[in-house]
């Protein structure tokens, strides 16, 4: 995540960033929660539409490798390829791991910088 990104993205209103880091935070923890239990292959729809939701929501907040990951897996998902939809999600729980622990640190610049 890129906090100087975030300030230039929202710069006209920067007073939406702390709810839209607050979205983001509980859509990822949502979708992690998601990625910790077995996904049988017939809620591959769910998961696909969870993806897209997190590739519109990551790129809001610059986290580039997390926005990369999941348009990947969901091209997979759209495609029907549930084995590398599968092979991609420890990959992608780790990014969502790491984006939750930088969290805290965008925060507390954005209330420095805002």
């Amino acid at each position: 995540m890129d906090a100087c990104r975030i300030r230039e993205r929202f710069a006209s209103t920067p007073e939406v960033i702390p709810q839209i880091l607050d979205r983001f935070q509980a859509q990822i923890e949502t979708l992690r929660r998601l990625l910790t239990a077995d996904i049988p292959e017939g809620d591959l729809a769910s998961l696909t539409s969870q993806l897209h939701k997190l590739k519109g929501a990551s790129g809001y907040v610059a986290a580039e490798e997390l926005t990369a990951l999941a348009t990947r897996l969901e091209a997979a998902g759209k495609t029907g390829d549930f084995e590398t939809l599968r092979a991609g999600l420890a990959q992608l729980t780790s990014e969502i791991d790491r984006c939750l622990g930088c969290l805290p640190g965008v925060r507390q610049d954005m209330t420095i910088t805002v």
